[in-house]
């Protein structure tokens, strides 16, 4: 079950489905496997020896198809 505010990650070729209780809004982002994979290269550089690195940091947390995350409304970069 979500709620209000969740992020849920779905890896590619996952298949997905709900059943939502009254009204609700979806925003849908599709985003390709080796840009993000950048993104968090640059953005978090002075951890990674290298893209591959990054790359392998991805694959470690998010091996599973599909992850739901709470979105906290005070957050730090830190925190991420």
């Amino acid at each position: 079950m979500f709620n209000s505010g969740d992020v849920v990650v779905l890896a590619a070729n996952t298949l997905c489905g709900a059943e939502p209780e009254g009204y609700v809004t979806t925003t849908t982002l599709y985003l390709d496997h080796d840009y993000v994979i950048d993104q968090v290269f640059w953005q978090y550089a002075a951890h990674f020896k290298g893209r591959l690195a990054a790359s392998d940091i991805l694959a470690t947390n998010y091996a599973e198809p599909a992850q739901a995350r709470p979105v906290r409304e005070n957050r730090s970069p830190a925190s991420l």
